[in-house]
């Protein structure tokens, strides 16, 4: 009766917090970037095309150097007549939801699973500016890196349960749904690969150990893994005959003429150095004199300029690495280039083999510096140590309430946004700076915001103090029971096993995803920003709960244990 009502109450417990931050988040305003062509602008145009029956639009420098999962799932909230807020926040909650059911499998403690569900819930990266406001793929990420360690989690604790095959194969269908929506979400997504290889291996070692032998439940294992990855292809073999169809070409991103162009123009030398920079315009001038890109060196110039501005050190006048492509499929744009996908894909073949041909022929020089090793890894650890703390920190992590500017050139743009997201924004008039009221925001809407707002910046005071406390703890107590778990095994005890495998995999995907961006930061563009940081929040924080309940855990069965043998001391005693 006592474990009924419990349980009663842990469910309403679950329904009442998700149905307060579903009203909470429910008239959050968006911010409509609507100048960023190659981001939020975007995936608004592909939305737009693809409810008109259009596939992604007309063929372009950018129209596929995004993935499609964002704009397919934006149009599926349009049509569904859901706003594109509370379709993310049902996504999330569904998630976090979804992660504590698989938990209870092993965790038994139903407020452990509450605090973990709240806690999980209510990170503020899913109000962030860069994440939740902004009509971004990134408001997906987290989202998914929890819906996939749940699934793959699943996989492992039910390993042995021959009776549930077919749920255990449902679960790995929808694991490779999900992971293949993930997959072209964002072109990194690479940063997943070790933890399912990681997830992977577990699974089927501790089938291995269990069974002695190999066994009926490790091939069924193996299928259920495989299942996952073949979905990525099958997603993406949907994708390119999309594109094949629409555009002659077969690919999701860039093609392979445009791959072999920029390895190619990669090894010339780049006569000026500078940091992050391999595309210098000192090199570009040269290999413009030898090839094609001498029809559009002047524009691609001006070009380098203009992105420099957003780079770190806009007074070099030059472009990161992470910038450079942008410049150079714009300059190609403004000639024509991108015509058709034919035509560009000539361009690069010609560019490739003139580069080639000058290289042999001494016209080009190749580029003589070698990485230094030491510098390379210095730079790395650099920025490693300025990602983790900015995590730690909770930087750059924030809400917007000011107004955009408005300029009534712009009205349709930015009805295009409250067309196809549903929900309200700030807008005021760049001359006069009164507000303009384009979304049908009631009277005293901003009143309402900013109040939410100021709960907004306490929450993220809060969660700064409890993610560097509990982190810092965890990280502690990690290597504490990695080495007890290490010393069960060589006992032949696979009894924590399991927990160690889920908080080891989601503690490597976390720090895959930050060392990912360290290294994009060191060698390529900035990029140390809550925007592609936002899974590591929720993991970080899964990770530490799980490793600190853990432990509690331990403690508590080592006092029952300890208090069990002085039972049976007292009672020998008495005897």
């Amino acid at each position: 009766m006592k474990n009924k009502v419990l349980l009663i109450l842990f469910v309403i417990s679950i329904i009442a917090v998700t149905i307060l931050k579903s009203m909470f988040v429910c008239d959050l305003p968006i911010v409509a970037n609507i100048g960023l062509g190659v981001d939020d602008a975007l995936m608004i145009d592909i939305t737009k095309h693809l409810s008109n029956g259009q596939w992604v639009g007309n063929y372009g420098d950018v129209i596929i150097s995004k993935g499609l999962t964002f704009p397919f799932l934006l149009l599926a909230s349009y049509n569904l007549g859901i706003d594109y807020i509370t379709m993310m926040t049902v996504i999330y909650s569904l998630a976090c939801l979804v992660l504590i059911l698989v938990l209870s499998k092993r965790i038994k403690n139903k407020f452990m699973l509450f605090l973990i569900y709240v806690i999980t819930l209510f990170v503020p990266i899913m109000y962030s500016y860069q994440v939740m406001q902004r009509i971004y793929r990134n408001a997906l990420i987290p989202s998914f890196a929890i819906l996939i360690i749940s699934g793959y989690t699943y996989l492992l604790f039910s390993r042995n349960e021959e009776k549930s095959f077919w749920k255990r194969f449902l679960v790995s269908l929808l694991t490779g749904f999900v992971l293949a929506l993930f997959w072209y979400t964002r072109e990194d997504s690479i940063w997943m690969i070790p933890y399912i290889a990681f997830m992977s291996l577990s699974i089927l070692v501790a089938t291995i150990v269990k069974n002695k032998k190999i066994s009926k439940e490790l091939f069924i294992n193996i299928l259920l893994l495989i299942i996952p990855i073949i979905m990525i292809f099958g997603y993406r073999h949907i994708i390119c005959t999309q594109n094949e169809k629409h555009f002659g070409v077969y690919t999701v991103y860039n093609n392979e003429s445009y791959n072999k162009a920029m390895k190619s123009l990669k090894k010339v030398k780049k006569y000026d150095y500078y940091d992050n920079i391999d595309y210098t315009v000192a090199k570009l001038k040269k290999v413009a004199e030898v090839s094609c890109l001498d029809g559009i060196y002047g524009t691609l110039e001006g070009l380098v300029y203009g992105y420099s501005l957003f780079d770190s050190s806009p007074e070099e006048g030059e472009v990161a690495n992470g910038w450079f492509p942008w410049a150079l499929k714009s300059a190609l744009n403004q000639h024509g280039y991108y015509s058709t996908a034919q035509n560009i894909n000539n361009f690069f073949d010609e560019l490739h083999n003139d580069i080639e041909a000058a290289l042999a022929d001494g016209r080009l020089e190749y580029e003589d510096v070698k990485p230094d090793l030491k510098t390379q890894i210095t730079k790395v650890f650099k920025a490693a140590y300025l990602t983790f703390k900015a995590v730690l920190k909770y930087e750059d992590i924030y809400f917007r309430v000011e107004p955009s500017e408005y300029k009534q050139q712009d009205k349709e743009a930015y009805l295009n946004f409250y067309k196809y997201t549903g929900n309200h924004f700030f807008v005021q008039n760049v001359e006069s700076k009164e507000e303009v009221n384009l979304t049908n925001n009631p009277d005293n809407y901003k009143e309402i915001v900013n109040k939410k707002a100021d709960i907004i910046e306490k929450l993220i005071k809060i969660y700064k103090v409890l993610n560097l406390i509990t982190f810092v703890l965890a990280i502690v107590l990690y290597i504490i029971f990695t080495i007890i778990v290490f010393v069960g095994l060589f006992k032949k005890n696979l009894s924590r096993f399991e927990m160690w495998a889920v908080i080891s995999g989601v503690l490597g995907a976390m720090f895959t995803l930050i060392m990912g961006i360290a290294y994009e930061t060191a060698f390529n563009a900035y990029v140390i920003t809550a925007m592609y940081l936002s899974a590591v929040y929720s993991l970080m924080l899964i990770f530490s709960m799980l490793m600190i309940g853990q432990f509690i855990k331990i403690i508590v069965e080592k006092v029952k244990e300890k208090k069990e043998i002085n039972q049976e001391v007292t009672v020998k005693e008495n005897a």
